[in-house]
């Protein structure tokens, strides 16, 4: 392992343990829920496909949450250049998806690959690569 790579993964471990304390800490406050902010009467429209473009628009709350942890990310490396910042970013937020969907979704994974809009087939490919099984 490079140095590189374990400075990476090493914050990284430390991002998410600030993210499990600011989630416990937020949890107690009255901020609505992401299902509460997508609930029909909380957005301008009741048009399903305008609906998920209002969801995926820049100004979500998922947007600003990334945007504020890679400002972390940054913060953390102290002035050094990052290195394969995508994969690390897509990897992290597929685990916080996949494992999410699948918690919501009992496991049944016809189930969560509808609610990702994959197939069947990629679920369980992305979950073992993942180690979500």
């Amino acid at each position: 392992m490079t140095t590189e790579t374990y400075t990476q993964n090493s914050i990284a471990t430390q991002l998410d343990a600030n993210n499990t304390s600011e989630l416990q800490a937020n949890s107690q406050s009255s901020a609505p829920t992401a299902a509460e902010l997508a609930a029909p009467q909380n957005l301008r429209t009741s048009n399903l496909s305008e609906i998920n473009t209002e969801l995926t628009g820049r100004s979500t709350p998922i947007h600003h949450c990334v945007r504020e942890e890679l400002r972390e990310y940054m913060d953390l490396l102290n002035g050094e250049t990052p290195s394969d910042l995508h994969r690390l970013v897509m990897q992290q937020v597929e685990t916080a998806l996949f494992g999410f969907v699948m918690e919501e979704c009992r496991g049944n994974q016809s189930k969560a690959a509808a609610w990702l809009g994959i197939s069947r087939g990629t679920l369980r490919t992305r979950l073992a690569a993942l180690n979500l099984r």
